[in-house]
């Protein structure tokens, strides 16, 4: 049987979210309260990202919080390359609790949409 899934990502499983970070070599400090641009400060995990001014803060409820100054700042593929990573991380991690093996394939379009397979040999 196939399932198709699209969905919006809140980021709010900090274990699926380092493990996105460490797959991507981003690095990612541990929840707390961290500056953002504006001396502002938020309560989150802070990710840096290479070539960005500031980092993003992903805050209880999932959602990042940053200034990339229109794409002058950052460039906002690479946050939405870390929101993909973290679905597929956190789909295997549910997969795995629903009792599917952990035998899955990533296979990468033209798209640069990633198809997740998952193969119940259980």
């Amino acid at each position: 049987m196939s399932h198709i899934i699209k969905c919006a990502v809140k980021m709010e499983d900090g274990e699926a979210l380092k493990t996105a970070c460490a797959h991507l070599n981003l690095t990612i400090s541990a929840f707390g309260t961290h500056k953002l641009w504006n001396r502002q400060t938020m309560d989150g995990y802070a990710i840096n990202f290479e070539d960005w001014e500031h980092p993003v803060v992903i805050d209880a409820q999932g959602d990042p919080h940053y200034d990339n100054y229109g794409g002058t700042w950052g460039d906002q593929d690479k946050l939405d390359e870390l929101a993909q990573r973290y679905a597929i991380e956190k789909a295997k991690n549910e997969m795995a609790a629903d009792g599917y093996t952990d035998t899955w394939e990533e296979i990468c379009e033209e798209t640069g949409e990633i198809d997740l397979v998952a193969n119940d040999y259980s």
